[in-house]
């Protein structure tokens, strides 16, 4: 999924079968606990989606299924995913496996949160 059309023709040609334009702030267009893992990289960043798409990235993983996403720096503390990360474990809806900061932006000297969590509901 992603909010641009030109982004999808080039997945598509690229041997990726389900493809669907993601709305931002819209729940995606997927089923409740579709998915045995998620994975979403360069959403989570300046001007994109905040800590409330987490919830729609646990909602279309199944139980027991793992969530892989990377936080941009620049928006972990004033995105308020610093604080969004932990509450979600302390909620019970999942279980950080491994948290790191690491190189993201490489040309622009940027780094991110890159974050691996199994869904415990």
């Amino acid at each position: 999924t992603d909010p641009s059309t030109e982004m999808l023709k080039l997945a598509e040609k690229h041997g990726y079968a389900q493809l669907f334009p993601l709305k931002i702030g819209k729940p995606l267009a997927v089923k409740d606990n579709s998915y045995d893992a998620t994975l979403c990289v360069g959403v989570f960043t300046h001007g994109h989606v905040g800590p409330e798409g987490i919830d729609e990235l646990i909602r279309v993983t199944k139980s027991g299924g793992i969530i892989c996403f990377t936080v941009n720096e620049g928006v972990w503390e004033s995105g308020g995913f610093d604080k969004a990360i932990p509450d979600l474990e302390t909620a019970g809806r999942w279980r950080i496996l491994e948290q790191q900061k690491r190189d993201y932006m490489t040309e622009e000297a940027v780094q991110g949160w890159y974050i691996a969590a199994l869904k415990t509901q």
